[in-house]
């Protein structure tokens, strides 16, 4: 899942997964991000630090699910997904950066 990471000093995406990867996915997915201008546009303005990756070390889905649920969701109309609006989910999710 791709999510925003807002903090005090810096912005940027996440991708959080669930499988053995290196840092070279964060490059290449900076350059996926980069073909829509509005990515680019705020890349260059500094708007936007690089993605970072965080492997999550347990049941991704259930805490992904625990989350929405406390915020009112109902487990049935909790689906997977790629991209969230949500931010701080390294905060919900076990595991650390690569």
């Amino acid at each position: 899942m791709l999510a925003p990471d807002v903090d005090t000093k810096e912005s940027r995406y996440t991708f959080y997964i669930n499988a053995d990867a290196t840092e070279e996915i964060c490059t290449k997915l900076d350059g996926l991000l980069s073909a829509n201008p509005h990515y680019a546009y705020c890349r260059r303005l500094g708007q936007l630090c690089p993605p970072r990756l965080f492997r999550v070390s347990d049941d991704a889905y259930r805490s992904y699910c625990q989350r929405l649920q406390a915020m009112g969701k109902r487990l049935g109309d909790i689906k997977p997904a790629g991209l969230s609006p949500l931010d701080g989910w390294s905060s919900q999710l076990n595991g650390h950066y690569i």
